[in-house]
């Protein structure tokens, strides 16, 4: 919440734009790791 409230200092940005933003490259590099084991 501190890190949306620090990107853009007037506006506050919803936390779910800053948890999918860092969440979801994440995830997608989890899952084609995940991939690469099981060949």
């Amino acid at each position: 919440d501190v890190i949306a409230r620090m990107v853009i200092q007037p506006a506050e940005l919803p936390i779910g734009l800053i948890t999918s933003a860092i969440g979801s490259p994440f995830f997608l590099w989890l899952i084609f790791r995940m991939k690469k084991r099981d060949y």
